[in-house]
């Protein structure tokens, strides 16, 4: 299976989200950035309403069935997959998308939840722990 290699990046200053409108520069097999942003890469699956799915995203989740609580996680790259970071009650998320060792017991691995593996199992992007903060609390 390919999957399309695309990232966005947050202008740390300017406090903007833009895309990339070229192809990305690759130098030593690592991608190449202007300083100052902070980049998210595409996970190469789309939410159930068929919006891409990019690291930082803020998704909630439905596991399907009558009776399931919906859930909240933030897309992150951990060990070389995607992972969903739960949020619940008051945890705190660093705005770099790393977490403290405490959290690693709150990463659910994506290929478990994303629609694509598994269609019982619905996502649906909310935005982004940059333009959308007040996502990563729970009420």
């Amino acid at each position: 299976m390919n999957r399309e290699i695309k990232f966005r990046l947050w202008a740390v200053a300017s406090k903007v989200m833009f895309w990339p409108d070229e192809d990305v520069c690759f130098l030593e097999g690592q991608p190449k950035f202007p300083s100052n942003t902070i980049s998210m890469q595409f996970t190469g699956l789309k939410d159930s309403r068929d919006k891409d799915i990019f690291e930082g995203d803020v998704c909630k989740f439905t596991q399907g069935g009558a009776g399931t609580e919906p859930g909240k996680a933030i897309v992150v790259f951990y060990h070389g997959a995607f992972h969903g970071k739960l949020i619940h009650e008051a945890i705190t998320t660093n705005m770099d998308l790393s977490f403290s060792s405490a959290e690693y017991e709150h990463l659910v691995p994506f290929a478990d939840w994303a629609p694509a593996y598994n269609p019982e199992k619905k996502w649906i992007v909310l935005g982004n722990i940059y333009e959308n903060p007040e996502l990563t609390s729970n009420p």
